[in-house]
């Protein structure tokens, strides 16, 4: 559990070590100073901690031997130990087209230990029978861990996959416990072999498996093999994380149509937000308990994931029969993705003001200026918390914003495309031209230095505070559903609705050199301007150039005016 505390005005960030690491650490906690005293700044530097630190509990994890590891390990050991037998007494190369050498050098040994010497069928069948014996009395005695092969083997395997498992741990005699058992229930297969009986459970096994990977093993190959191009990993290892929970750790050839239908619609039930904690209870028992469902944007997200997944095991032949995804993820317009975002009223924008009005400029001067530019610009959240000082440009009497698509400085606008929109006088009478003159006197590089990159975009944890606490401030009273229809994006649809209703300024080269200014109108924007649409026949499915229009944007923009008294804030 992580905990937020505060020592002499500075905060603290302090984990309890779950009890299955505490072998791994000297401690049962790690604590460490975040260096503020600020609540904001702390809580915004907690998740990345706590990012960090989960980080390096699943890499410990990953080299412990969890139970599908050693069932992975037991698998291959006993299909190992009977293939070399099988192909030694069939005079067949142990491995076609390769001789032990060319195997891997983890595997030299144990198949050393499985090759036989030459013996008569009946006192080999005899040999056999008495090692069997001899290693079922092993196992209630000894539990596997004093037989040189079984050690050997079980040393080589820890080795191969970089576990830190010791000889006389509970963890290694458990390892050769089950080995040992593997062992006499390989022996018991190759004296049915000999008799040529090739219908043991074993051997009914293997056929069905054949070719076919399991759903975690396919996966773990995708993510080896595409990972370095992702540009949001943590989002696709969560979803491959939800799909494995849903479906299971299925072989491929058993996910047929009918497997494909119920996931789907296991998705519709599917609890949202869940901990990786959470990932350990089966998803039906904490659908019981928690209300919240995924969003039909992030069922679609799965579902397109989903269908990949199993595109990628059919084109590499991994065990996927027939075409079990295809049709199942309907078109992308399909899908009720649109949130109803209802502009701002005069009278709520005044409450704001009035909220501003007690916010200290100087510790939180992104809680003050944010939703200001937001609102006297249109531009997205993101667009002005990646702003560099660099990026508000005078030239003259105006001033301008510069939205620059700069991946070295963690920049990106959404059409990557660059454009400016003007300083609104407004802004200036409240002091903002002073604010990023004395960023550029301190030095600072960015416009709010107190937002944290997150997933390559600064506005996730701005926008997590302005909706948990900062819009409850002058939206009391509202329900859950008007609060949601009013978040950082509402200042945008707000901009542009005032222009729309304008009716002296909804004219078409204005919406266009609004358009150069706010940039790229997709689905939830363009909602806003439907009727306008309809009624002119105007399309807006382009995009303006943020450039050359700096005479046309100034001259439209300062006729904005929402009617607010800002006296409050001067």
């Amino acid at each position: 559990m992580f905990y937020l505390t505060r020592i002499n005005k500075t905060y603290h960030f302090r984990l309890r070590i779950p009890h299955d690491l505490l072998p791994y650490f000297h401690q049962k906690e790690i604590r460490r100073t975040l260096g503020t005293t600020r609540y904001r700044e702390a809580k915004s530097l907690l998740h990345h901690f706590t990012a960090e630190t989960e980080r390096l509990f699943t890499v410990i994890r990953s080299k412990t031997l969890t139970d599908d590891l050693l069932q992975q390990i037991i698998d291959h050991y006993l299909r190992l130990t009977v293939t070399v037998f099988d192909r030694q007494r069939s005079r067949q190369p142990i491995f076609p087209g390769m001789d032990i050498q060319q195997r891997l050098d983890w595997e030299d040994q144990i198949i050393s230990d499985c090759i036989e010497t030459d013996t008569g069928f009946d006192m080999y069948v005899e040999t056999q029978e008495y090692s069997i014996e001899k290693h079922r009395k092993a196992l209630g005695r000894m539990k596997g861990h004093e037989l040189p092969e079984i050690t050997r083997a079980a040393d080589f395997y820890i080795k191969h996959h970089g576990l830190p498992t010791q000889e006389g741990t509970t963890e290694y005699t458990h390892l050769c416990n089950e080995m040992l058992k593997a062992k006499i229930k390989a022996e018991s297969v190759k004296v049915e072999h000999l008799k040529g009986n090739y219908d043991t459970d074993y051997d009914v096994e293997m056929k069905s498996r054949k070719a076919s990977l399991t759903l975690k093993e396919m996966i773990t190959l995708y993510e080896t093999e595409k990972m370095p191009s992702w540009s949001d990993p943590a989002r696709l290892l969560s979803t491959h994380r939800q799909i494995l929970h849903i479906i299971g750790n299925k072989r491929l050839d058993t996910i047929d149509r009918k497997a494909a239908i119920e996931f789907r619609d296991a998705l519709k039930e599917y609890p949202a937000k869940l901990s990786a904690k959470d990932m350990d209870t089966p998803w039906k028992e904490l659908a019981k308990k928690k209300k919240t469902r995924l969003s039909e944007g992030s069922q679609h997200f799965i579902l397109t994931e989903f269908s990949t997944l199993i595109k990628y095991a059919k084109e590499h032949e991994l065990g996927v029969k027939g075409s079990p995804a295809t049709g199942l993820v309907g078109k992308k317009e399909d899908v009720k993705r649109v949130k109803v975002r209802v502009p701002l009223s005069s009278d709520e924008l005044q409450r704001m003001i009035g909220v501003l009005a007690g916010v200290d400029r100087e510790k939180e001067p992104e809680t003050f200026w944010i939703p200001l530019l937001l609102l006297y610009t249109g531009a997205r959240s993101n667009d002005v918390c990646m702003l560099r000082t660099e990026d508000v440009e005078v030239r003259g009497e105006s001033s301008s914003f510069c939205f620059r698509n700069r991946p070295e400085h963690n920049q990106r606008t959404k059409s990557s495309k660059d454009r400016q929109t003007p300083v609104h006088q407004d802004l200036v009478r409240l002091g903002f031209l002073k604010y990023v003159e004395a960023q550029k006197s301190k030095g600072k590089g960015r416009l709010f230095d107190n937002l944290v990159l997150y997933r390559e975009k600064w506005n996730v944890y701005y926008g997590k505070d302005f909706n948990r606490t900062f819009k409850r401030k002058f939206l009391i009273g509202y329900s859950t559903a008007e609060l949601s229809a009013r978040d950082l994006h509402t200042f945008r649809v707000t901009m542009i609705s005032w222009f729309i209703q304008r009716k002296d300024l909804a004219t078409i080269p204005n919406i266009s050199i609004l358009q150069s200014m706010v940039g790229h109108l997709d689905k939830q924007d363009i909602s806003t301007l439907i009727q306008f649409i309809q009624d002119s026949k105007l399309t807006i499915d382009g995009y303006g150039q943020g450039y050359g229009k700096e005479h046309e944007q100034n001259e439209l923009l300062q006729k904005l005016d929402y009617g607010l008294d800002l006296s409050p804030l001067l």
